[in-house]
């Protein structure tokens, strides 16, 4: 009898073992698999960074172009008024001395 307990509680215990085995084996598995899914995601999310750096440098490029074209606008406004200024003292001093 202590035989027969001792032979089926081997066998049970190599049973148990078996089991627990495939059962490390399958998470294994599963692990080895969401490792490259977070592969995967890590260089999706590294992509969209880059293409959102990418997107803010040219939105700043063109905040620069924007703000470089005001500048030239300003400036030829500028010219522009004071030609008129030197114009119309020109005109201004002619006729003073034409008055004369």
């Amino acid at each position: 009898m202590d035989l027969a307990m001792k032979n089926y509680s081997e066998h049970e215990a190599a049973t148990s073992f078996e089991k627990i085995k495939e059962e490390f084996k399958v998470l294994l598995r599963e692990n080895e698999e969401m490792k490259k899914e977070n592969k995967i995601l890590k260089e999706e999310r590294d992509r969209m960074s880059r293409k959102t750096l990418e997107m803010s440098v040219k939105g700043l490029e063109n905040d620069i172009r924007s703000f470089m074209k005001a500048q030239k606008d300003r400036d030829d406004l500028f010219l522009i008024s004071s030609t008129a200024v030197l114009s119309v003292a020109v005109v201004t001093f002619v006729a003073l001395i034409a008055s004369r």
